[in-house]
C-alpha cells in the first residue's frame, strides 16, 4: 500500500510538472518574441514576431490533440510505467533544447519545442491511466483522481507567479531560468519513479526497453500508420463512450468559452486590473479545493459519485440558464449585475470538481483495464479539441456581445447534461450505481 501511495504522489507529480511546465512560460514568451537583447534573433523570416508568438501556442495545443491519444494507446500496449519514464526523459530533453534554442536565440528550434512539449503532455494520459489502474474501486479512484486534480490546480497557480519572479534576476539570460527548472524537478520525479516501479514491476533495464505487449484482452496494432489511426479515432470508434465523449466536449467547450471571455469582460465591463483578477482567480482555486476536500466526501456519504455528476451538471446548467436570462435583459454597467457574475463564477466552482470527477470516474469505469490509457487519452483530446473551438471563436463572439459568451455556453452546457443523461440510461452496467 506504501509503494502505491508513493506512485500515486510521483505521478501527481508528474502532472504538477506539466502544469507548472504550462504556467511558467506564459509571462515570459511576450519578452521572448519582443525582447532583442535576450529574445530570439528574427530575421530572413516573412513571418511578424506577434504571428510567431501566436503560432508557439497554436502548434503546442494542436501536438496536444495527438499527444494525448497516441501516448495513451502507448500506454495500454507497452506500459503506463514505460511510457511515463519515457515522457519523462524526453521532457527533460525538450527543455534542455529550449534552453539551447533560447541562448542561440533561434525562433525555430523553439518551435519545434514548443511541438514536442505539446505532444508530451500526453504522458498526463498515461499517468492519469495508472492512477486509475492502482485504485481498488470506484470510491477509491474518486479518491486518487482528487491527487491529480490538485496538482494540476496547484501547478497553474504555481507556474506564473514562480515565472514573474524570476523574470526579474539579473542572469545573463533570465528566461532559460523556467525551462531549468522545469528540466530539474523532472529529473527528481524521474528518479522517485524509477525506484518505486522498480519494486512493484520489474528492475529498470527491462522497463525501459522491453517492448513486449502485455497480456491483453484487446487486440493490439502493430503498424505505426494504424496506430496512429487508431489511438486518434478511438473516441469516435467506441460505441460505448461516443455519448459520453460527446458530452464531455459540450461540457468543455461551454467553460472554454466562458472561462476565456471572463478575463476581458472583468478588465472591459468591472474595471478590474490584472492583479485583482488573479487574487480572484486565486480565491476561486481555494472554494474548487474546498469543495473537491471538505463538501464532495460529505456528499458522498448520502449520495453515489454518478449521481453527484449528474445533479451537478443540471444545477450549473440551471445557474447558467439564470445568468444567460439576466445577462440579455440586464446593463452589465450595474454593480448588481457585477455582483450576480461573481456569485455566478463562484457557484460554478463548487459545482465543478463534483462533475470533472465523476465525469473522470465515468470514463475509467467505462472500459476495462487494458484500455485505461486510450480512453484517458480520448479524455484529454476532448478537452484540448474543446479548449481550441473554443478559443477561436470566443473573440469573435465578445467583439458583439458577452450575453452571446454566456448564452452559447449555457446551451452547451444543456447539450452536455441531456447526453449524459442518456449515456446513463442506456448503459446497464453504469446504471445499477445510480442511487
Amino acid at each position: 500500500m506504501y509503494i502505491k501511495k508513493s506512485i500515486l504522489y510521483s505521478v501527481c507529480l508528474l502532472i504538477f510538472i506539466d502544469a507548472v511546465s504550462s504556467g511558467l512560460i506564459i509571462p515570459i514568451l511576450p519578452s521572448l518574441f519582443i525582447n532583442k537583447k535576450h529574445g530570439f534573433v528574427i530575421t530572413n523570416l516573412y513571418f511578424s514576431r506577434e504571428f510567431l508568438y501566436g503560432l508557439s501556442f497554436v502548434i503546442f495545443s494542436v501536438s496536444n490533440i495527438f499527444g494525448m491519444p497516441i501516448l495513451g494507446y502507448m500506454a495500454d500496449k507497452y506500459g503506463k510505467g514505460k511510457i511515463i519514464l519515457y515522457g519523462l526523459i524526453c521532457i527533460i530533453l525538450t527543455n534542455i533544447l529550449c534552453v539551447i534554442s533560447i541562448l542561440k536565440g533561434s525562433i525555430l528550434m523553439f518551435l519545434f519545442c514548443r511541438l514536442l512539449m505539446g505532444f508530451l503532455t500526453g504522458t498526463y494520459s498515461a499517468g492519469m491511466a495508472m492512477i486509475s489502474d492502482l485504485s481498488k474501486n470506484s470510491e477509491d479512484r474518486m479518491s486518487n483522481f482528487k491527487f491529480a486534480n490538485i496538482a494540476s490546480l496547484c501547478g497553474i497557480l504555481f507556474g506564473p507567479g514562480l515565472s514573474v519572479f524570476i523574470n526579474q534576476d539579473n542572469s545573463t539570460n533570465p528566461f532559460i531560468v523556467p525551462f531549468v527548472i522545469v528540466a530539474i524537478l523532472s529529473i527528481l520525479n524521474l528518479v522517485i519513479l524509477c525506484f518505486n516501479l522498480r519494486r512493484i514491476e520489474m528492475n529498470i533495464f527491462d522497463l525501459l526497453f522491453n517492448f513486449k505487449t502485455p497480456p491483453s484482452k484487446i487486440q493490439h496494432t502493430e503498424n505505426i500508420t494504424s496506430i496512429i489511426k487508431y489511438s486518434l479515432t478511438y473516441i469516435l470508434e467506441n460505441k460505448s463512450t461516443r455519448r459520453l465523449f460527446v458530452s464531455f466536449f459540450f461540457l468543455q467547450f461551454a467553460l472554454g468559452i466562458y472561462v476565456q471571455s471572463l478575463s476581458l469582460l472583468l478588465i472591459t465591463a468591472f474595471l478590474y486590473t490584472p492583479q485583482t483578477i488573479g487574487v480572484l482567480m486565486i480565491v476561486n482555486s481555494i472554494v474548487t479545493i474546498v469543495s473537491m476536500y471538505i463538501l464532495q466526501p460529505f456528499i458522498t456519504r448520502y449520495c453515489k459519485y454518478i449521481s453527484q455528476t449528474r445533479i451537478s451538471l443540471g444545477l450549473i446548467s440551471l445557474l447558467f440558464i439564470l445568468y444567460a436570462i439576466y445577462s440579455i435583459y440586464a446593463s452589465h454597467d450595474l454593480e448588481e449585475y457585477k455582483i450576480f457574475s461573481l456569485i455566478t463564477l463562484l457557484l460554478a466552482n463548487i459545482f465543478l470538481p463534483f462533475i470533472t470527477l465523476g465525469f473522470t470516474n465515468l470514463f475509467a469505469n467505462s472500459v476495462d483495464k487494458f484500455a485505461q490509457g486510450r480512453v484517458m487519452g480520448g479524455y484529454g483530446q476532448i478537452a484540448s479539441l474543446a479548449t481550441i473551438i473554443s478559443g477561436l471563436i470566443s473573440g469573435k463572439i465578445l467583439s458583439v456581445n458577452f450575453s452571446i459568451v454566456i448564452v452559447l455556453s449555457c446551451v452547451a452546457l444543456i447539450i452536455s447534461y441531456v447526453l449524459l443523461k442518456s449515456y446513463l440510461f442506456h448503459n446497464c452496467t453504469i446504471r445499477k450505481y445510480i442511487c
